[in-house]
């Protein structure tokens, strides 16, 4: 048993019974009403929120409900990303959004005001599923760090309890690198991507997530389960998604609302799964979002750099009809980190002395609890991505306060949408907060170091912070505070929409304009701008330059370092890249595109083992991910082990993302070259043929098969293949070329001048298409030989040879041509080069037609 794991025990051991949670300070009585929730572009009927409330309140004349668990009992826990409490029928009175939710909410208990602590896939994840604040847990953003194998994951007590557990999960944020797959048997992250290096934007939609979950429901064993499915479709981009793909005209508002009918419409498919099992009342479910979504209300568009309400309150509904068997709805604060200590007490098992989060059952019940929740809540995304002061807060009694350089102080009884801030009226009450909120994050802050790449010296100092900078010090007005930086923000994150439309001249010219107006600013989006424009423009040492600027200012921005690797790459600086890599590697090994990136330039050196090494590494990293499997299967086939990589390529026959991608059918195309190589005709066609059914639109399917039916002899069948490819595409060089080969081929077999006359028509179309095809001019400078016109075609040779240096073909015609002509001398140079350069790579039977003609040659010298 590891260390950390002998750790875990012990704190398993050490549980406490539930408690309510030690508070910093007593919180002050909250006035009890029922306070309705605004959308920020329609305002929802007050008749339709109090119907909701008078609905639950004909369930609250019995005085308390009853909680028994009565035999054995599942966990469907069901998170719903970037979902805000409002989104949701149940919470809005809007009957047409969520109608599944709904109806299972009008049995379960609904908690009207629950709070995540970060406006953060990954943190507030992790928050749920350890019963931790972000400081204790130590997952600050997404992407830098990952949860440590130390802490306690829900599911690994419900696993160590007996139970299967599994997760579907459809978003990269909560890929199993970042630490939340601990105590699942079954971790669904596979993507059917085509991308081998998946970003933030990376998702699956609610259908393919529910396809998923059947497909592990209907194969499990007969064992009670814990099983956690993640949807992402309210996250931005909003999309439509057949009948609400119209819904709501062109407002971002009922686009969201769409995503969440579309998702809704698969949680409610979930549930009949349930009960067609016979498993509804022997489950409990569980529907939670991680955090909300802003509109404009503080500025923001989308979530991550402030925590107003509408980025902070989630939905939160726990249903089971034999442990709940009325309806209730909580009105008091909860929080996320209070799931787990509730779930483990009303499943009977431990609580941890480390969880900090509070069970709630005691309100389910209609128990009174000792004192109200304190609500903490933080976000460091916009110190972390922009260098902009850190932000944190709580909510205390009916007083919500957010400490920044310029703090915010709501009395959200009466301001629930906060629109005015009280620190300069209520000094005091602001100042006592800010202290409260100082001795919460120091009680509740870990005291290992936070899991993640290498620190700068600026991030150990603002960790040690543990991310808090009191508004009212003088270190936070040397801040940028968030608020001031917005405007610009907004109007920036406009001219990158302009980048992704392509409209590169525009976003340029107003790139310009923004910064003569705001020379100090510097913002992530800017250097992305301007790298975009400058590698549309083909300006390399510009783009390059302005990545490594942007790297200095923002270095937990891994955006900038993998389009560093990519320009290094794509520019042909191989060597340069890969060293790059490597120091990204060391300082984040956990960095799958740097494996990725590195494995891409060593392949380009045609450093075959190295590269298969770094592919296997990313493998390690993301295992479900299709692309790299199909990297790893075309290094093995360069490496001569065909068997393996044809598996793997069998393997992924199935997900039609993967296989119609250029980068599968390369490696399908490498695998059968190397088959046919080794000899083995018939099996390289059959693979070839595999290609052209996956993908018959593909051209270069077509071509590849051609090319194998030539190399056999098989001239009508190549011919064929190569004009099926000319249907597809007309313009296609390679094609014209392949076909002028067929005829100079046979003109050569059968001394048929007519055919290559007929050849030499293909290979100038295909110059003419291209005029930088290597191989067009090697073949018509055979083509011109045999025509006996040898100045032009000692021409077309010299020509092979400078675009591709390594066209043996093009030394070894070159060196005919010079023998026929009597330049002996000239001759043997370009075989000395065959010899020095390809003789390692040639078969046998071209090694001695090479010595054969040397020896002669070096008698005729």
């Amino acid at each position: 048993m590891s260390k950390k794991r002998r750790k875990k025990k012990i704190r398993q051991e050490k549980a406490r019974k539930p408690g309510p949670e030690k508070a910093a300070t007593e919180a002050a009585p909250e006035k009890k009403r029922f306070r309705r929730r605004v959308t920020p572009l329609l305002l929802y009927s007050v008749v339709l929120i109090v119907a909701l409330a008078a609905f639950f309140f004909l369930h609250f004349l019995k005085p308390e409900i009853n909680i028994k668990k009565d035999g054995p009992l599942n966990v469907l826990l069901v998170t719903l990303d970037t979902t805000r409490a409002d989104a949701v029928g149940l919470y809005s009175g809007k009957n047409d959004v969520s109608p599944n939710i709904d109806e299972l909410g009008r049995s379960s208990v609904v908690f009207r005001e629950c709070y995540s602590p970060v406006p953060l896939t990954l943190p507030a994840h992790c928050s749920l599923f350890t019963g931790r604040y972000p400081m204790a847990h130590n997952v600050r953003n997404n992407g830098t760090y990952f949860l440590d194998d130390s802490e306690l994951t829900l599911a690994e007590v419900f696993k160590k309890n007996g139970y299967q557990t599994a997760a579907v999960v459809s978003s990269f944020t909560v890929f199993s690198k970042f630490g939340l797959s601990q105590g699942f048997d079954h971790y669904d992250e596979d993507f059917d991507s085509g991308q081998a290096i998946l970003n933030f934007e990376a998702e699956i939609p609610a259908n393919s997530v529910y396809d998923k979950f059947r497909r592990w429901f209907d194969s499990r064993s007969g064992q009670d389960f814990f099983c956690w499915v993640h949807f992402y479709d309210p996250h931005a981009p909003y999309v439509g998604h057949g009948d609400t793909a119209g819904q709501g005209g062109a407002s971002p508002w009922n686009r969201y609302e769409g995503e969440v009918t579309f998702v809704d419409a698969y949680v409610g498919k979930m549930i009949e799964a349930l009960k067609a099992e016979a498993l509804y009342e022997n489950t409990v479910i569980v529907i939670a979002g991680d955090h909300g979504e802003a509109f404009g209300e503080h500025k923001e568009q989308g979530h991550g750099i402030f925590c107003y309400e509408e980025s902070l309150r989630v939905p939160l509904i726990i249903h089971n009809p034999r442990l709940f068997r009325n309806p209730k709805l909580v009105t008091e604060r909860v929080r996320l980190v209070d799931l787990m200590p509730t779930l483990l007490e009303l499943f009977g098992l431990q609580i941890p002395a480390e969880i900090q989060g509070q069970s709630f059952l005691k309100l389910i019940e209609n128990k009174a609890e000792r004192q109200k929740r304190m609500v903490y809540f933080e976000s460091l995304f916009g110190k972390e991505e922009s260098n902009w002061a850190p932000l944190t807060g709580i909510i205390d009694s009916g007083y919500k306060y957010i400490s920044l350089p310029e703090p915010e102080l709501y009395d959200l009884r009466d301001d629930e949408k906060e629109t005015r801030n009280l620190v300069g009226s209520q000094m005091a009450v602001a100042q006592a907060m800010d202290k409260k909120l100082e001795q919460f994050i120091r009680s509740h802050a870990a005291t290992r170091s936070p899991t993640r790449r290498t620190l700068s010296q600026s991030d150990a100092e603002m960790l040690r912070t543990l991310g808090y900078v009191s508004g009212f010090s003088g270190k936070a007005k040397q801040m940028m505070d968030p608020k001031r930086a917005m405007d610009i923000y907004l109007e920036v994150a406009e001219i990158k929409e302009l980048i992704r439309q392509k409209n590169y001249g525009r976003a340029d010219s107003l790139l310009a304009a923004v910064l003569a107006r705001n020379p100090e600013v510097d913002l992530p989006d800017i250097y992305e701008i301007s790298y975009q424009v400058q590698k549309h423009k083909g300006e390399v040492k510009g783009a390059i330059e302005t990545l490594q600027k942007a790297i200095g200012l923002f270095p937990e921005n891994e955006a900038f370092k993998v389009f560093l690797g990519m320009t290094y790459i794509e520019s042909g600086d191989l060597t340069t890249a890969e060293g790059y890599c490597r120091q990204l590697l060391d300082a984040n090994s956990k960095m799958t595109a740097a494996h990725i990136l590195l494995g891409d330039a060593q392949d380009r050196l045609n450093k075959v083992e190295p590269a298969l090494l770094s592919y296997e590494n990313a493998l390690a990293l993301e295992p479900q991910n299709g692309m790299i499997k199909v990297k790893v299967a075309g290094m093995l086939a360069k490496k001569g082990e065909l068997s393996r990589a044809q598996a793997i390529l069998e393997e992924l026959e199935s997900p039609r993302n993967i296989v119609q991608t250029p980068e599968y059918l390369e490696a399908l195309s490498n695998l059968a070259l190397q088959v046919l190589s080794a000899g083995d005709g018939e099996r390289a066609i059959a693979l070839y043929k595999k290609a052209t059914a996956i993908n018959p639109e593909n051209p270069d399917a077509w071509l590849n098969l051609g090319s194998a039916y030539l190399r056999q002899k098989r001239y009508d069948l190549a011919l064929e293949n190569f004009e099926k490819a000319l249907t597809l595409n007309k313009k296609i060089a390679l094609a014209y070329s392949n076909i002028g080969v067929v005829y100079m081929t046979r003109s050569s077999e059968e001394n048929d001048p007519a055919l290559a006359d007929r050849a030499l028509g293909y290979f100038n179309r295909a110059i003419e298409l291209q005029p930088d095809l290597a191989t067009a001019y090697n073949g018509r400078g055979w083509t011109l030989s045999t025509l006996n016109r040898m100045p032009q075609a000692l021409r077309d040779f010299e020509r092979s040879i400078e675009l591709d240096p390594d066209s043996k073909d093009a030394y070894i015609n070159i060196s005919l041509a010079m023998y026929h002509l009597g330049r002996y001398a000239d001759a043997l140079r370009y075989l000395d080069v065959v010899k020095g350069k390809f003789y390692e790579r040639m078969s046998l039977r071209d090694r001695e037609d090479i010595e054969r003609l040397y020896t002669q040659l070096k008698a005729l010298k």
